[in-house]
């Protein structure tokens, strides 16, 4: 995920692209780069900057790097009887910590990229975390990244 991605932010008077990286397993933002919309003379200044709605901008970006990944370049879906690869347990943790940062369930998030059934979604997640690429399951945010056990 090398490109910039445009954000829709139409309430700005900027157009605000992001670049996100996978870090950690991890979409990161790593780039932000912002341009007066069409027909504004706008100029940064540390009032633009100190009023900017970053926050705003941030979850835009982790929506928008859902998005691609949802639709991107994941493992291949293993074939049924399959024995489940430590890569693709990975990647299976990879969109557990992406569905946690948007906000998003895990299990749905595994059932989008994969087009696979809740349970089977559920037996993934479990796998991931009895082969350490997940942490203990809670209530709060499941197999957040300080729990894990191995890196990704």
């Amino acid at each position: 995920m090398d490109d910039w991605l445009e954000l829709d932010l139409s309430d700005l008077a900027w157009e605000v692209s992001a670049k996100i990286e996978v870090r950690d397993g991890r979409p990161r933002l790593t780039g932000l780069r912002l341009d007066p919309k069409a027909g504004r003379d706008a100029v940064i200044s540390s009032d633009t900057l100190r009023n900017f709605p970053i926050r705003q901008v941030l979850m835009a970006a982790q929506r928008a790097a859902y998005d691609q990944f949802a639709s991107g370049n994941w493992s291949e879906k293993p074939r049924p009887g399959q024995k489940l690869s430590d890569e693709h347990l990975r990647f299976v943790a990879a969109a557990h910590a992406m569905a946690l940062d948007t906000g998003s369930s895990p299990a749905q998030m595994i059932m989008t990229v994969w087009k696979v059934s809740r349970p089977t979604a559920q037996t993934w997640l479990r796998m991931a975390r009895t082969r350490g690429f997940l942490g203990p399951s809670s209530s709060s945010r499941s197999g957040d990244a300080a729990e894990r056990g191995r890196q990704l």
